[in-house]
């Protein structure tokens, strides 16, 4: 081993701090990990909601968890549960700022319940239990948004699709009937016009067996003003639709691979750009994935974040490694950066490496005050031992190239040669957890992880070019390690660290 090396790696163990480690990826709220994800900034910390699993069963309540913005350490926790009740997250769920208080909702069978966080109490806080008007047992929720002074639930209704609009002030819910399509509504997400209206974007399912992805514009007591349909039958499922400016927008869904041989078909995430002058699709994008890794199981985009700077847009969806190994299914977390054209900027993969964790999803995006994206979603196990949680809930941030956050300052490698040296970049160092590496332009890596003794510790590979994963190295022997890296079974680096 290098004795310059150790040297440097015994400087950095007694000499950094714990303020330059780089942000938390866990959310430990006791035997609870999240499901729903849904991410939201406050003053100090970031709020991190979903609903609970106390059990196998997955019958837990509702979560709200602080966490500190640097370090991700928990600074509070909230669970919501009512005895016989059981709660869920929509698709539809959103957190949204009115007057600095973040407001969501969760139901429970027909009842919706419009709730908000206490920054003060720490607490979540039932502000209405919403039910519509109309005597329904089938609302589903699809979109939520607030306009001066009201909010506006789209969901699903027995009839068809109703908009529930509660007002705060007067405590008062009204509702108008979107009637059901020659088929079955789903899929539903609106946006506001700016002459009051509604435009509306829906699948339909049609008895022919053909599903369709629908844009349209109703007006305040649900008529339809006009209606484009697009005929392309492979484009469905639209959970993510933002304006990109007043007169067009993006929609996220799937595409499916007409041309497969699989029964069950195969996917790949999707958007379209709608323009509303035209009342047309205008552009469309499958980020450039290759046909050879749709998948019937990777998903449609989920959701859909305006960059800072207002000119392009951060995707988020679920992708599966290739070739696909059917005894050990893996899948990383997508996030894809577009401009307004739909031209792709940058694709990223991620993954957290720990034991069983193969499977990683992405539902939730939020830009961050200090010019950064935060990301919400859950790491899953393929093996499930009896009365185990295999889910882990993860939060991590990006920067405006995709790659993970974190002080990078200490990431020195020791390349064999110069055409490697800004491909990958290990941090932070030391290390008590986590490791987080950002390999760019380089793939079919391997890392062998070697104590002072020369003896093997470890071994993990990151197959991918353009990849950011978190490694666990808990349970690493303190102390210095040394990790060559590799590709074609030759060391074309080497990196000397120290375990906390």
């Amino acid at each position: 081993m290098n004795y310059i090396n150790l040297l440097v790696a015994y400087f950095l163990y007694v000499g950094i701090v714990q303020s330059q480690l780089p942000y938390n990826h866990r959310i430990q709220n006791g035997q609870v990990q999240a499901l729903g994800k849904l991410i939201y900034e406050l003053e100090e910390s970031y709020l991190c909601i979903g609903r609970g699993i106390d059990t196998i069963d997955y019958l837990g309540g509702v979560y709200a968890t602080e966490i500190d913005k640097d370090s991700g350490e928990i600074l509070a926790n909230d669970k919501y549960t009512e005895n016989g009740k059981i709660f869920f997250f929509n698709r539809g769920n959103s957190v949204l700022n009115i007057e600095d208080r973040p407001y969501f909702i969760f139901k429970s069978e027909a009842t919706i319940y419009l709730s908000s966080y206490s920054t003060i109490d720490n607490k979540i806080e039932i502000v209405k239990e919403i039910e519509s008007p109309t005597e329904s047992n089938s609302l589903f929720i699809n979109d939520f948004q607030y306009r001066d002074g009201i909010f506006y639930i789209l969901s699903g209704h027995s009839d068809g699709t109703v908009m529930l609009m509660y007002d705060i002030d007067s405590d008062h819910i009204e509702e108008f009937l979107i009637p059901e399509e020659q088929g079955f509504m789903s899929s539903l997400k609106f946006n506001f016009l700016q002459n009051g209206n509604f435009l509306l974007t829906f699948d339909i399912f049609e008895s022919t067996g053909k599903r369709t992805i629908n844009v349209k514009e109703v007006d305040q007591l649900g008529n339809t003003i006009w209606k484009h349909k697009n005929e392309v039958i492979n484009e469905r499922n639209v959970y993510a639709f933002i304006p990109i400016d007043s007169l067009t927008y993006i929609l996220g869904g799937v595409k499916n691979n007409l041309a497969s041989t699989n029964p069950e078909g195969e996917q790949t995430p999707f958007i379209l750009k709608f323009d509303y002058n035209e009342r047309k699709i205008v552009a469309k994008s499958d980020f450039g994935i290759p046909i050879n890794e749709w998948f019937m199981w990777n998903t449609p985009v989920e959701e859909i974040v305006k960059s800072h700077d207002g000119n392009s847009f951060l995707c988020v969806a679920e992708l599966y490694e290739f070739p696909i190994n059917y005894d050990t299914l893996t899948s990383y977390a997508m996030v894809a950066k577009v401009d307004k054209d739909l031209n792709s900027i940058w694709k990223r993969t991620y993954g957290y490496i720990e034991k069983d964790y193969s499977r990683h999803e992405l539902e939730d995006i939020i830009t961050t005050s200090d010019g950064n994206y935060l990301c919400h979603g859950t790491s899953q196990k393929t093996n499930i031992y009896p009365g185990e949680i295999p889910l882990l809930s993860w939060v991590f941030k990006i920067d405006e190239d995709g790659k993970i956050v974190g002080d990078t300052s200490t990431s020195t490698i020791d390349w064999e040669h110069e055409e490697y040296t800004e491909e990958i970049s290990i941090f932070p160092n030391p290390a008590s957890d986590v490791l987080y590496i950002n390999q760019d332009d380089i793939e079919q890596v391997t890392y062998r992880v070697y104590d002072s003794n020369g003896k093997l510790d470890d071994e993990f590979d990151i197959s991918s070019k353009n990849a950011s994963v978190m490694k666990d190295v808990s349970s690493w022997s303190t102390g210095l390690k040394f990790i060559q890296i590799m590709q074609g079974g030759k060391v074309i680096g080497s990196y000397t660290m120290v375990k906390k």
